[in-house]
């Protein structure tokens, strides 16, 4: 199964005390229009969940989600981004849902609720069940995982469900062959070239001697910290990355690259570089990707990078026109520069 090709929205990204923003059509619109096909909803469960019941405000911003993506014929995944007991960015969760049933239960009881309310939704409607999964050992999360697809499919069990690899998303998962169940890579591979200068890494400052290259290595520290033999990262080198996913795509398995991109700071040139060899590989290996974010400074509208000439849209945000035709050479069936 493929999902398609697209991009994240962040309205239910992370809890800030009030409910999440709703979602504009305009954006479904935008997407459809560019020819993408999907859209990944990140969800912090604090949206959805009170006390361990729904919380109404946060299902029907869902619900208009899902509504859109159906009117403009898009597939859309919901993602549980922060789970009761975990989430991947800082401060980590009181709870640790690896090891606490409680958590644990909640969890279940919220990917059941969800299979209830959108049963009878046609399979352009995915779950991905957890982001990100980091410390955790292959069984206890394989475990997890089955109580949770067993909790959708006793209710909805045509449900496609997406399931992330493990070391935040970057190793496949074996064993989990019976359930039918895709699997979602992220890559963010080297960090130190997509995340340069990401002020929430380098809390301390800017580490670095010299600005990244690509293809290139790891710029030297200013603590000179880094050997000198330290690796060359190229196309080559994301094909190896990449390889242990392509192959289990060839074995039939549904893969799906859920998060992909630099940040705002990256060098144009290399940020550029990397995105088409990234994007070259995945297409050859028949997986589909949603690039973080649509919206940010991940993203093609309003990312606020310094060495961008922004095209203006009609509502006044600013569109990186030339990262978007990237994108858009790299769906199926299409090549750079001949598209409308």
């Amino acid at each position: 199964m493929r999902l398609g090709c697209g991009f994240n929205l962040l309205n239910l990204f992370r809890w800030q005390g009030t409910p999440p923003a709703p979602f504009a059509a305009s954006e479904f619109a935008l997407v459809a229009r560019w020819g993408f096909t999907f859209l990944r909803i990140p969800m912090d469960y604090r949206f959805l969940w009170r006390e361990g019941l729904p919380w109404e405000p946060g299902w029907e911003v869902v619900d208009d989600g899902v509504r859109l993506a159906a009117r403009f014929g898009l597939h859309v995944q919901l993602n549980l981004h922060r789970a009761p007991g975990f989430w991947i960015d800082a401060p980590p969760a009181e709870r640790t849902l690896w090891t606490d049933p409680d958590a644990q239960e909640e969890t279940v009881a919220l990917w059941r609720y969800a299979a209830r309310r959108y049963r009878g939704a046609g399979g352009w409607l995915s779950f991905d069940l957890l982001n990100e999964p980091t410390g955790v050992d292959l069984e206890p999360y394989q475990a997890l995982v089955r109580r949770l697809v067993a909790a959708i499919r006793g209710v909805d069990p045509d449900r496609p469900v997406f399931v992330e690899g493990l070391e935040v998303a970057t190793r496949p998962v074996p064993g989990l062959a019976d359930l039918g169940v895709g699997q979602a890579v992220h890559c963010y591979a080297p960090h130190w070239l997509t995340h340069w200068r990401a002020e929430w890494v380098y809390r301390g400052g800017d580490p670095y001697l010299a600005p990244p290259t690509y293809p290139g290595r790891e710029p030297p520290r200013r603590d000179r910290s880094l050997p000198d033999d330290r690796p060359w990262w190229d196309r080559a080198r994301l094909a190896a990355w990449l390889a242990p996913w392509a192959e289990l795509a060839r074995s039939g398995v549904p893969v799906h690259c859920g998060e992909f991109r630099d940040y705002r700071h990256t060098p144009r040139a290399a940020a550029l570089a990397w995105c088409r060899d990234l994007l070259g590989l995945l297409r050859e290996a028949g997986i589909d990707w949603a690039l973080w974010n649509l919206t940010g400074p991940f993203g093609v509208i309003d990312s606020g990078r310094p060495d961008v000439a922004y095209e203006q849209l009609p509502d006044g945000r600013g569109l990186d026109r030339e990262l978007l035709e990237v994108l858009r050479a790299h769906l199926s069936g299409r090549g750079e520069g001949g598209q409308p």
